[in-house]
C-alpha cells in the first residue's frame, strides 16, 4: 500500500463506525437496486411444514412478517 493512501486511511480510521450510526458516511457511499428480491426468493424455497430460523440477516422483520 502506498504512503498516500495508508496516511488516508489512518485519517479515516478515527471517526470510526460504531453501532448503527453511519452518518459518517452520509454523500460518501451509492447504492443500486439489487437484481433478486430476498422476499421472493424465501417465499419460493418455504412450505407450510416449515419452520424458520433468522441467522444473521439483522432483526428477522421481514421473517416475522412472513409467520
Amino acid at each position: 500500500m502506498n504512503k498516500e493512501k495508508l496516511n488516508l486511511w489512518h485519517q479515516k480510521e478515527q471517526y470510526g463506525i460504531t453501532g448503527w450510526d453511519f452518518s459518517y458516511l452520509d454523500g460518501r457511499w451509492q447504492s443500486e437496486l439489487l437484481p433478486w428480491n430476498y422476499w421472493k426468493l424465501v417465499l419460493s424455497y418455504l412450505k407450510s411444514d416449515m419452520q424458520l430460523l433468522d441467522m444473521g440477516t439483522g432483526g428477522g422483520e421481514l421473517l416475522k412478517m412472513i409467520l
